[in-house]
C-alpha cells in the first residue's frame, strides 16, 4: 500500500546547481497563475556529487490543461558548468493508471521563459 492516496499530479524537479535562481509558474486552466520562487530545497547528496530537488503535488486542482512555465535568471558567474534541470510529471499519482512523464533541459541555451510542459488534470 502507498503512503499517498491518489492525487492528481506529481511534480518532482532536480537541478544540477544549488546556487541557480528561477521561478516556477503554474497556470490554471482558466488562465490564472501561481508563482513558486526558489529558495532554499532539499539537497540530495549522491556519489557523483549533489542535485536539487523540490515537489509540487497538485491534487484537488481545477480539470483541464495546466502549463508548467520556469524563467531562469541568469545569474551563475561560472557559464562553464552546465546548468541542466529534470522534470518527471506523475499523473494519477499512486494509482493503478499513473503515467510518468520526464524532460532534462539544459537551462543555459534557454530564453529567459520555457514552459516545462502542459499537463491535463
Amino acid at each position: 500500500m502507498s503512503a499517498y492516496s491518489q492525487i492528481d499530479g506529481r511534480l518532482v524537479l532536480n537541478w544540477s546547481q544549488t546556487q541557480a535562481k528561477f521561478k516556477l509558474q503554474f497556470v490554471s486552466p482558466d488562465k490564472r497563475f501561481f508563482d513558486w520562487y526558489k529558495s532554499t530545497s532539499r539537497k540530495l547528496n549522491n556519489s557523483k556529487g549533489s542535485l536539487t530537488i523540490e515537489e509540487f503535488i497538485l491534487d484537488e486542482a481545477f480539470a483541464g490543461e495546466w502549463l508548467i512555465n520556469l524563467e531562469y535568471s541568469n545569474t551563475l558567474n561560472d557559464m562553464s558548468i552546465p546548468l541542466y534541470l529534470k522534470y518527471t510529471f506523475y499523473k494519477d499519482y499512486a494509482s493503478s493508471s499513473e503515467t510518468k512523464h520526464v524532460k532534462m533541459i539544459k537551462l543555459l541555451g534557454q530564453g529567459k521563459k520555457v514552459t516545462l510542459g502542459k499537463v491535463n488534470l
